[in-house]
């Protein structure tokens, strides 16, 4: 192998080296600007070996060029085709560490961080503004129906056993009430809610079957529903219109207020269907049924002073005995 040297300049910032002549075909990084580039065949050779004198003198002066460093060269031996080939600029760091590959590949790598990058700033603000409608909509349905997001809070009352004392349809001893807004009662397997209540006026078919409106808007609607929580069958008939005997005793659904008014429940016997309203039905295990009371809110009833409504309702339409009993606060009335 020649060990004859050559004189090359890097392409990028034209410094001079001092290079074996064997590295020609071969990639080498520039110490000043640290390119990489290929020692060109043409490159000049180094001039021959100084006399004495000349090696004083180029002892004494600056070298024109500086040698690289073998560790800089690609490999050793002959140049190859292998030696020349373009490098990976995707390839990971530490694959090859020479001639700089590992900095160009790490400005590829920021080039192609900074395009992704914006995507993904992108993509922030979309999941930002998605997340932002999101918790506008919750928000929304919370105020309007809080009653979806309240948990199912369950008063169980035991065979035999009541809402303690009696109501208004029988003596006065201290009731318990259960806060409708969100309160089931269950009572000898069959479990009631008060849904939703309603201010304002009836919808109902008439004779015809033509759906009316009422005229007048003074009336409290209650929507309930009833589940049957028993392994058999509950025959259960309509709280509205009806009277029950309870032990002897006559009762209905009966609702006051805070202020002592005793509301009368309505029927209309004009229409053959009140919206809402069912006359009866047999629930199967775990079925769910909905019904509707309606009393009439009479006008010297100042109901800004009204607080809270106290339904009591006969478990004798399910078949069975006792009370379930409901305190309804005007926050949960609905004008409609």
């Amino acid at each position: 192998m020649s060990t004859e040297n050559i004189q090359i300049q890097c392409t990028h910032c034209a410094a001079g080296y001092n290079v074996p002549a064997s590295a020609i075909g071969r990639s080498v990084q520039c110490q000043k600007c640290n390119q990489t580039f290929v020692v060109a065949a043409t490159a000049v050779a180094s001039p021959s070996a100084p006399t004495q004198s000349q090696a004083a003198a180029q002892t004494s002066a600056p070298a024109a060029h500086n040698p690289i460093p073998p560790h800089l060269l690609q490999g050793g031996g002959a140049p190859t085709a292998a030696m020349s080939a373009p490098t990976d600029p995707l390839q990971t760091p530490g694959a090859s560490t020479e001639f700089g590959v590992e900095a160009h590949t790490d400005k590829m790598k920021e080039k192609y961080t900074k395009s992704s990058g914006g995507v993904g700033m992108v993509l922030v603000i979309l999941g930002s503004l998605m997340a932002l409608v999101f918790v506008c909509a919750v928000l929304y349905v919370y105020f309007k129906r809080p009653d979806l997001f309240k948990k199912e809070n369950t008063i169980v009352i035991r065979e035999g056993g009541s809402q303690t004392g009696t109501g208004t349809n029988a003596g006065s001893q201290e009731i318990s009430w259960a806060n409708a807004t969100s309160k089931t009662v269950v009572q000898n397997g069959v479990a009631v809610k008060v849904e939703r209540v309603e201010f304002g006026p009836i919808r109902a078919r008439d004779q015809r079957n033509m759906v009316q409106q009422s005229g007048g808007g003074n009336f409290l609607q209650v929507h309930i529903s009833i589940r049957n929580d028993t392994q058999g069958a509950v025959d259960y008939q309509s709280w509205y219109g009806n009277v029950f005997d309870a032990k002897g005793k006559q009762v209905t659904a009966a609702l006051k207020d805070n202020k002592g008014h005793i509301y009368q429940m309505l029927t209309f016997g004009d229409v053959t269907k009140i919206q809402g309203h069912i006359e009866g039905a047999t629930l199967d295990p775990k079925e769910k049924r909905s019904d509707m009371i309606v009393y009439e809110i009479s006008d010297d009833v100042k109901r800004d002073e009204v607080e809270y409504y106290r339904l009591e309702l006969p478990a004798e339409a399910t078949g069975r005995g006792g009370v379930f009993r409901f305190e309804i606060p005007v926050s949960m009335v609905n004008e409609s």
